[in-house]
């Protein structure tokens, strides 16, 4: 009987001693931003961002405690997704990318080198920025400022999702000529 209750304490001791277990147990609610379903965050320092599918970007800088729209109105109604890339902040939307070197104060309408508007995703890489759009994969080395295609335009007529794993890029096609994973 000593030994049934010696392994629950046991149990319970060790998962008290391992730091940053029971940080992640606790979930609680922040006020979050009014444009709807976030689709992506992005954390810059202290600044929380979040991108909304039918408002453009927030911008918290206590924790979700308060958000502010930054970008109304230039970057789209439906922001798919954002990152960083050195001063940048790069905001994918159904209207193209826009990105920012002001924390969102201004943003300017970065397309050179898209055929599509539509970015339905951004992944980083070091250096460089890669982009879903309807018309294949892109990518920038500048921070956001200028596009190239990297191909996949001819097999679907969308390229939903992507990941990079090193010097892997992954690409998932959900619709088209060819659907699958690339």
């Amino acid at each position: 009987m000593k030994r049934l209750l010696l392994f629950p304490l046991l149990c319970t001791i060790t998962l008290l001693l391992i730091p940053g277990i029971s940080a992640y147990s606790q979930w609680s609610q922040v006020n979050g931003p009014e444009g709807g379903s976030i689709s992506d965050l992005l954390l810059d320092g202290a600044n929380l961002y979040a991108v909304t599918g039918s408002g453009g970007v927030y911008k918290s800088g206590d924790g979700g405690s308060t958000w502010s729209l930054v970008g109304s109105g230039t970057v789209g109604n439906e922001a798919n997704s954002i990152v960083k890339s050195g001063l940048n902040i790069i905001a994918g939307s159904d209207v193209g990318p826009y990105l920012t070197a002001n924390s969102g104060t201004s943003w300017a309408f970065s397309n050179t080198g898209l055929p599509s508007f539509d970015v339905s995703q951004l992944v980083i890489n070091g250096a460089s920025i890669y982009a879903a759009t309807p018309d294949g994969v892109y990518i920038s080395t500048d921070n956001g400022a200028s596009w190239s295609g990297l191909g996949l335009a001819d097999l679907s007529d969308d390229v939903e999702s992507i990941a990079i794993d090193g010097t892997t890029l992954w690409a998932a096609l959900p619709s088209g000529l060819t659907e699958g994973l690339f």
